[in-house]
C-alpha cells in the first residue's frame, strides 16, 4: 500500500503538478488558479517539505524542497527528463480514494444538469485513456467512456466521461477525501449543492416545456413553415455569390 504522500504526488503529476528541476535534483511543483488557493493550501499539508505558498493576481503554487525522492517520478513520466509527460501504467499501483480525489479535483468537473462527472486530459492521447478506462471498469466497476474535447495546439484532446450511475458511485467513493472548499465538484452527492441541483433541474424542465411547445407549434403551422422555407431557399440560391 502506497503512503498518502506517494498517492498525492502521483495524482498531482497526472493533474496540475509536475516534476521540476529534472536536469539537477528534482522537486514537485503544483499550480492552481487563484480561486483554488484554499485547495492548494489543503494539498500542501501532505508535504512536510513544502517551501511555502506563492501567489500572484491569477494563480498560486507551492513546491517542495529538491530531493532524490522525486527522481523515480521523473523517470516514470518524462522521456529523457524532457518537459513532456508520458503515460505509465505504474500509476495503477497508486490508485485509491485519495488518489482519485486529487486527480478529479485537479482535472475533473461535475456537469450540473446531467448528474455526470468527467476528468479531462490535455496530455494523454486517446489510446492511453482507453487503457485507463478499461482499468477503472475492470477493477473499480466505474463505467467510463473516452470522449472528445477541444483542439489545443492543433491536437485533439479527450476526457474520461463517467456514466450517470458511475458518476454517483465514483463521487461517493471519493467523498470523504474532498475538502469543503472543493465540495462543489461533488455535485448531487453533497447536500450543500442541493440549491444548484434544483436550479438546473428547473431549467431542464423549462427546456422540456419549450421543446414541447415548439413541436405543437410546428405541427399546427407545418404547411406555412414549409412554404416559407421554400421561399427562403429560392432567395438564397438567387442571391448566392
Amino acid at each position: 500500500m502506497k503512503t498518502e504522500r506517494e498517492q498525492v504526488i502521483m495524482a498531482s503529476i497526472l493533474g496540475d503538478g509536475h516534476i521540476a528541476g529534472k536536469d539537477r535534483t528534482p522537486f514537485l511543483r503544483v499550480h492552481h488558479s487563484l480561486d483554488q488557493l484554499d485547495y492548494l493550501k489543503w494539498k500542501s499539508k501532505f508535504f512536510y517539505d513544502c517551501t511555502g505558498i506563492f501567489a500572484n493576481d491569477e494563480s498560486c503554487y507551492f513546491q517542495t524542497r529538491a530531493s532524490d525522492e522525486f527522481v523515480k517520478y521523473a523517470n516514470m513520466f518524462y522521456v529523457d527528463m524532457c518537459g513532456y509527460k508520458i503515460f505509465n501504467e505504474c500509476v495503477f499501483d497508486y490508485m485509491s480514494p485519495l488518489f482519485f480525489a486529487i486527480w478529479y479535483l485537479d482535472d475533473g468537473s461535475y456537469i450540473y444538469g446531467s448528474n455526470r462527472c468527467r476528468i479531462a486530459s490535455f496530455v494523454y492521447d486517446k489510446e492511453n485513456l482507453v487503457v485507463i478506462a478499461n482499468h477503472l471498469l475492470n477493477v473499480y466497476g466505474f463505467d467510463v467512456r473516452v470522449n472528445k474535447l477541444s483542439f489545443i495546439n492543433n491536437k485533439q484532446t479527450y476526457s474520461l466521461c463517467f456514466t450517470v450511475d458511475a458518476s454517483d458511485k465514483f463521487l461517493k467513493y471519493i467523498y470523504d477525501y474532498v475538502p469543503k472548499c472543493m465540495s462543489y465538484k461533488l455535485g448531487h452527492v453533497c447536500a450543500s449543492n442541493d440549491s444548484v441541483i434544483k436550479m438546473y433541474r428547473s431549467k431542464r424542465i423549462n427546456n422540456m416545456h419549450r421543446n414541447e411547445y415548439n413541436k405543437i407549434y410546428y405541427y399546427a403551422n407545418r404547411d406555412k413553415i414549409l412554404a416559407q422555407k421554400k421561399i427562403y431557399d429560392v432567395r438564397r440560391k438567387l442571391f448566392k455569390v
